[in-house]
Protein backbone atom coordinates (compact mmCIF):
# COMPACT_ATOMS: atom_id res chain seq x y z
CA UNK A 1 0.00 0.00 0.00
CA UNK A 2 1.07 3.41 -0.82
CA UNK A 3 1.11 6.06 1.76
CA UNK A 4 0.31 9.96 1.99
CA UNK A 5 3.82 11.15 1.61
CA UNK A 6 4.78 8.44 -1.49
CA UNK A 7 1.25 9.63 -2.94
CA UNK A 8 2.17 13.43 -2.66
CA UNK A 9 5.82 12.66 -3.88
CA UNK A 10 4.63 10.94 -6.87
CA UNK A 11 1.97 14.15 -7.65
CA UNK A 12 4.92 16.30 -7.55
CA UNK A 13 6.99 14.38 -9.92
CA UNK A 14 3.91 14.18 -12.25
CA UNK A 15 3.40 18.20 -12.12
CA UNK A 16 6.83 18.72 -12.89
CA UNK A 17 7.34 16.37 -15.33
CA UNK A 18 4.22 17.63 -17.35
CA UNK A 19 4.41 21.14 -18.50
CA UNK A 20 0.60 21.86 -19.83
CA UNK A 21 -1.34 24.21 -19.89
CA UNK A 22 -3.65 22.52 -17.19
CA UNK A 23 -0.56 22.66 -14.53
CA UNK A 24 -1.07 26.02 -14.27
CA UNK A 25 -3.48 28.19 -12.45
CA UNK A 26 -4.44 31.78 -12.17
CA UNK A 27 -1.75 33.76 -10.50
CA UNK A 28 0.85 36.52 -10.92
CA UNK A 29 2.18 36.04 -14.63
CA UNK A 30 0.28 33.44 -15.59
CA UNK A 31 -2.75 34.51 -18.37
CA UNK A 32 -6.12 32.98 -19.59
CA UNK A 33 -5.86 31.45 -23.33
CA UNK A 34 -8.90 31.51 -24.79
CA UNK A 35 -10.33 27.61 -26.11
CA UNK A 36 -10.24 27.51 -29.88
CA UNK A 37 -13.60 27.82 -31.35
CA UNK A 38 -15.03 26.11 -34.51
CA UNK A 39 -16.99 22.65 -35.34
CA UNK A 40 -15.73 19.84 -32.81
CA UNK A 41 -16.43 16.21 -32.87
CA UNK A 42 -18.15 15.44 -29.38
CA UNK A 43 -19.78 11.57 -27.96
CA UNK A 44 -23.20 11.24 -26.72
CA UNK A 45 -24.84 7.97 -25.57
CA UNK A 46 -26.93 6.49 -27.64
CA UNK A 47 -30.09 4.18 -27.14
CA UNK A 48 -30.43 0.86 -29.63
CA UNK A 49 -33.40 -2.02 -29.83
CA UNK A 50 -31.57 -5.17 -30.13
CA UNK A 51 -34.01 -8.08 -31.28
CA UNK A 52 -34.01 -11.93 -30.02
CA UNK A 53 -35.25 -14.96 -29.90
CA UNK A 54 -37.40 -17.01 -26.52
CA UNK A 55 -39.29 -19.30 -25.40
CA UNK A 56 -42.95 -18.44 -24.79
CA UNK A 57 -44.99 -20.47 -22.12
CA UNK A 58 -41.56 -23.21 -22.00
CA UNK A 59 -42.47 -24.38 -25.50
CA UNK A 60 -42.44 -22.52 -28.50
CA UNK A 61 -40.37 -19.39 -29.78
CA UNK A 62 -41.57 -16.03 -29.52
CA UNK A 63 -39.64 -13.39 -31.10
CA UNK A 64 -39.15 -10.14 -28.93
CA UNK A 65 -36.48 -7.28 -28.37
CA UNK A 66 -34.27 -5.50 -25.75
CA UNK A 67 -32.78 -2.08 -25.08
CA UNK A 68 -28.91 -1.57 -25.51
CA UNK A 69 -26.58 1.70 -24.95
CA UNK A 70 -23.40 2.58 -26.69
CA UNK A 71 -21.21 5.95 -27.11
CA UNK A 72 -21.93 7.57 -30.95
CA UNK A 73 -19.78 10.74 -32.06
CA UNK A 74 -21.14 13.18 -33.71
CA UNK A 75 -19.75 16.81 -35.44
CA UNK A 76 -21.10 19.48 -33.43
CA UNK A 77 -21.71 22.51 -36.09
CA UNK A 78 -21.30 25.44 -33.39
CA UNK A 79 -18.32 26.37 -31.54
CA UNK A 80 -17.32 24.38 -28.61
CA UNK A 81 -18.16 25.54 -25.05
CA UNK A 82 -15.49 27.91 -23.60
CA UNK A 83 -12.95 26.53 -20.89
CA UNK A 84 -10.63 28.44 -19.36
CA UNK A 85 -6.77 27.58 -20.27
CA UNK A 86 -3.39 28.66 -18.74
CA UNK A 87 0.26 29.76 -19.35
CA UNK A 88 2.59 31.84 -18.72
CA UNK A 89 2.27 35.64 -20.14
CA UNK A 90 4.31 37.11 -22.60
CA UNK A 91 7.77 37.81 -21.73
CA UNK A 92 7.84 35.36 -18.27
CA UNK A 93 8.83 31.44 -18.43
CA UNK A 94 8.38 28.99 -15.71
CA UNK A 95 10.71 29.25 -13.39
CA UNK A 96 12.72 25.93 -13.32
CA UNK A 97 11.91 23.57 -10.47
CA UNK A 98 8.77 25.35 -9.66
CA UNK A 99 5.83 24.01 -11.62
CA UNK A 100 2.84 26.15 -12.61
CA UNK A 101 5.15 29.39 -11.29
CA UNK A 102 6.50 31.72 -14.03
CA UNK A 103 8.66 33.75 -12.28
CA UNK A 104 12.00 33.77 -15.10
CA UNK A 105 11.98 36.83 -17.60
CA UNK A 106 12.55 36.08 -21.04
CA UNK A 107 15.11 38.74 -22.74
CA UNK A 108 15.35 38.42 -26.92
CA UNK A 109 17.98 38.42 -27.17
CA UNK A 110 19.08 36.59 -24.91
CA UNK A 111 21.98 38.49 -22.32
CA UNK A 112 25.66 38.33 -23.02
CA UNK A 113 28.54 38.37 -20.66
CA UNK A 114 27.11 37.22 -17.51
CA UNK A 115 24.61 39.73 -17.62
CA UNK A 116 21.22 38.26 -16.02
CA UNK A 117 17.46 38.98 -17.46
CA UNK A 118 15.66 41.20 -15.26
CA UNK A 119 12.45 42.01 -16.27
CA UNK A 120 11.28 41.26 -19.90
CA UNK A 121 13.96 42.34 -22.64
CA UNK A 122 15.69 44.29 -19.94
CA UNK A 123 19.53 42.72 -18.76
CA UNK A 124 21.52 43.68 -15.74
CA UNK A 125 24.87 44.10 -16.55
CA UNK A 126 27.71 43.36 -14.35
CA UNK A 127 30.93 45.77 -13.80
CA UNK A 128 32.39 46.38 -16.84
CA UNK A 129 30.14 45.69 -19.43
CA UNK A 130 26.69 47.98 -20.38
CA UNK A 131 23.91 48.17 -23.45
CA UNK A 132 20.35 46.61 -23.93
CA UNK A 133 22.20 42.85 -24.05
CA UNK A 134 25.53 43.49 -22.03
CA UNK A 135 27.76 43.58 -25.68
CA UNK A 136 29.07 46.70 -25.20
CA UNK A 137 32.69 47.16 -23.23
CA UNK A 138 33.21 49.95 -20.59
CA UNK A 139 36.32 52.10 -21.06
CA UNK A 140 37.41 52.55 -17.23
CA UNK A 141 40.16 54.27 -18.45
CA UNK A 142 38.80 56.74 -20.33
CA UNK A 143 36.32 57.33 -17.76
CA UNK A 144 38.17 58.12 -14.83
CA UNK A 145 41.64 56.45 -15.13
CA UNK A 146 40.78 54.06 -13.50
CA UNK A 147 42.53 55.11 -10.57
CA UNK A 148 45.75 53.76 -12.20
CA UNK A 149 48.99 56.22 -10.53
CA UNK A 150 50.81 56.46 -13.51
CA UNK A 151 49.12 54.10 -16.99
CA UNK A 152 45.68 52.35 -17.41
CA UNK A 153 45.09 49.58 -19.85
CA UNK A 154 41.57 49.09 -21.14
CA UNK A 155 40.16 45.32 -21.47
CA UNK A 156 37.35 43.62 -21.88
CA UNK A 157 35.15 44.11 -19.02
CA UNK A 158 37.97 45.18 -16.96
CA UNK A 159 41.42 47.50 -16.59
CA UNK A 160 44.61 47.26 -15.11
CA UNK A 161 47.24 49.56 -14.14
CA UNK A 162 50.92 49.57 -15.73
CA UNK A 163 53.60 51.36 -13.98
CA UNK A 164 56.19 53.18 -16.93
CA UNK A 165 59.61 51.57 -17.26
CA UNK A 166 62.09 51.72 -14.03
CA UNK A 167 59.23 51.49 -12.02
CA UNK A 168 57.39 48.41 -10.24
CA UNK A 169 53.88 48.09 -8.35
CA UNK A 170 53.68 48.49 -4.73
CA UNK A 171 52.19 45.75 -3.01
CA UNK A 172 48.34 46.93 -2.77
CA UNK A 173 49.08 48.68 -6.64
CA UNK A 174 48.17 51.63 -5.35
CA UNK A 175 51.60 53.47 -6.29
CA UNK A 176 54.28 53.01 -8.59
CA UNK A 177 57.88 52.57 -7.06
CA UNK A 178 61.02 53.59 -8.62
CA UNK A 179 62.97 50.57 -8.43
CA UNK A 180 66.14 52.88 -6.95
CA UNK A 181 64.94 56.03 -4.94
CA UNK A 182 62.39 57.25 -2.43
CA UNK A 183 58.62 56.54 -4.05
CA UNK A 184 57.01 58.74 -5.65
CA UNK A 185 53.77 61.00 -4.93
CA UNK A 186 50.48 58.66 -6.36
CA UNK A 187 48.11 61.43 -7.77
CA UNK A 188 44.50 61.20 -5.86
CA UNK A 189 41.91 61.75 -9.09
CA UNK A 190 39.94 63.73 -5.95
CA UNK A 191 43.08 66.42 -4.72
CA UNK A 192 45.72 66.06 -6.90
CA UNK A 193 48.14 64.40 -4.60
CA UNK A 194 48.14 62.45 -1.42
CA UNK A 195 46.83 64.01 1.89
CA UNK A 196 49.80 62.32 3.75
CA UNK A 197 52.60 63.12 1.78
CA UNK A 198 51.89 66.75 1.67
CA UNK A 199 51.57 66.79 5.50
CA UNK A 200 55.43 65.23 5.77
CA UNK A 201 56.53 68.25 3.37
CA UNK A 202 55.13 70.51 5.37
CA UNK A 203 56.71 69.26 8.33
CA UNK A 204 59.80 69.17 6.67
CA UNK A 205 59.54 72.35 5.53
CA UNK A 206 59.01 74.17 9.03
CA UNK A 207 62.00 71.82 10.14
CA UNK A 208 63.81 73.39 7.89
CA UNK A 209 62.84 77.06 8.54
CA UNK A 210 63.92 76.52 12.14
CA UNK A 211 67.18 75.33 11.47
CA UNK A 212 67.98 78.22 8.92
CA UNK A 213 66.89 80.77 11.79
CA UNK A 214 69.35 79.00 14.46
CA UNK A 215 71.86 79.15 12.16
CA UNK A 216 71.57 83.00 11.28
CA UNK A 217 71.73 83.61 15.26
CA UNK A 218 74.45 81.79 15.64
CA UNK A 219 76.00 83.35 12.48
CA UNK A 220 75.24 86.69 14.12
CA UNK A 221 76.19 86.07 17.47
CA UNK A 222 79.70 84.72 16.20
CA UNK A 223 83.17 86.11 18.01
CA UNK A 224 84.66 87.37 14.67
CA UNK A 225 81.35 90.08 14.68
CA UNK A 226 80.37 90.75 17.85
CA UNK A 227 83.93 92.68 18.66
CA UNK A 228 82.63 94.93 15.97
CA UNK A 229 79.27 95.70 16.98
CA UNK A 230 80.09 96.39 20.39
CA UNK A 231 83.99 97.94 20.09
CA UNK A 232 83.73 101.62 21.08
CA UNK A 233 86.37 104.58 20.25
CA UNK A 234 86.68 107.61 22.25
CA UNK A 235 87.24 109.26 19.09
CA UNK A 236 86.57 113.01 19.03
CA UNK A 237 83.52 113.56 16.35
CA UNK A 238 84.07 115.41 13.18
CA UNK A 239 81.64 117.71 11.06
CA UNK A 240 80.00 116.39 8.75
CA UNK A 241 82.14 116.83 5.06
CA UNK A 242 79.84 117.19 1.42
CA UNK A 243 79.50 113.71 -0.48
CA UNK A 244 82.09 113.76 -3.33
CA UNK A 245 80.85 110.56 -4.82
CA UNK A 246 77.69 108.12 -4.94
CA UNK A 247 76.98 106.15 -1.71
CA UNK A 248 78.04 102.92 -1.28
CA UNK A 249 75.51 100.08 -1.96
CA UNK A 250 73.56 99.08 1.10
CA UNK A 251 74.50 95.91 2.49
CA UNK A 252 72.42 92.77 1.34
CA UNK A 253 69.40 91.38 3.84
CA UNK A 254 70.45 89.09 6.93
CA UNK A 255 74.14 90.22 7.41
CA UNK A 256 75.00 92.64 10.59
CA UNK A 257 74.80 96.63 10.28
CA UNK A 258 78.50 98.01 10.09
CA UNK A 259 79.61 101.09 12.72
CA UNK A 260 79.34 104.47 11.26
CA UNK A 261 82.21 105.44 10.23
CA UNK A 262 83.48 109.28 10.11
CA UNK A 263 80.15 110.45 10.97
CA UNK A 264 79.22 108.62 13.94
CA UNK A 265 79.58 107.66 17.72
CA UNK A 266 81.81 104.31 16.52
CA UNK A 267 85.62 103.68 15.62
CA UNK A 268 86.70 102.02 13.18
CA UNK A 269 85.52 98.02 11.92
CA UNK A 270 88.09 95.74 13.68
CA UNK A 271 89.90 93.47 11.34
CA UNK A 272 90.57 89.70 11.89
CA UNK A 273 94.10 88.76 12.60
CA UNK A 274 95.93 85.83 11.10
CA UNK A 275 96.40 83.14 13.94
CA UNK A 276 98.53 80.20 13.54
CA UNK A 277 97.18 77.03 12.30
CA UNK A 278 96.83 73.83 13.75
CA UNK A 279 98.87 72.46 10.75
CA UNK A 280 102.73 73.18 11.70
CA UNK A 281 104.29 75.89 9.52
CA UNK A 282 101.30 76.90 8.13
CA UNK A 283 98.89 80.44 8.55
CA UNK A 284 95.64 80.69 7.91
CA UNK A 285 93.73 83.37 5.67
CA UNK A 286 91.82 85.97 7.33
CA UNK A 287 88.27 86.51 5.87
CA UNK A 288 87.54 89.64 4.63
CA UNK A 289 85.65 91.68 6.72
CA UNK A 290 82.03 92.55 5.25
CA UNK A 291 81.90 95.73 7.33
CA UNK A 292 84.92 97.53 6.02
CA UNK A 293 85.00 100.78 4.30
CA UNK A 294 85.51 100.67 0.27
CA UNK A 295 89.09 101.80 -1.23
CA UNK A 296 87.24 104.69 -2.72
CA UNK A 297 86.23 105.97 0.92
CA UNK A 298 89.65 105.31 2.20
CA UNK A 299 91.42 107.42 -0.36
CA UNK A 300 88.77 110.21 0.20
CA UNK A 301 89.47 110.17 3.94
CA UNK A 302 92.70 110.13 3.92
CA UNK A 303 93.51 113.44 1.17
CA UNK A 304 90.33 115.15 3.49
Amino acid sequence: MWGSQELLLLWFLVLAAGGTEHVYRPGRRVCVIGAPRGPVSESFVQRVYQPFLTTCDGYRACSTYRTVYRTAYRRSPGPAPARPRYACCPGWKRTSGLPGSCGAAVCQPPCQNGGSCVQPGRCHCPAGWRGDTCQTDVDECRAGGGGCPQRCVNTAGSYWCQCREGHSPSVDGALCLPERGAPRVAPNPATGADGEVKAEVQRLQSRVDVLEQVLARRRCDSPTQAPALATKSPRTPTPPRPALGPAPPPLRPGRPPCPTWGGGSAGPPVRIQPQPSQHSGLVSRARPDPCAPRPALQAWWAHS
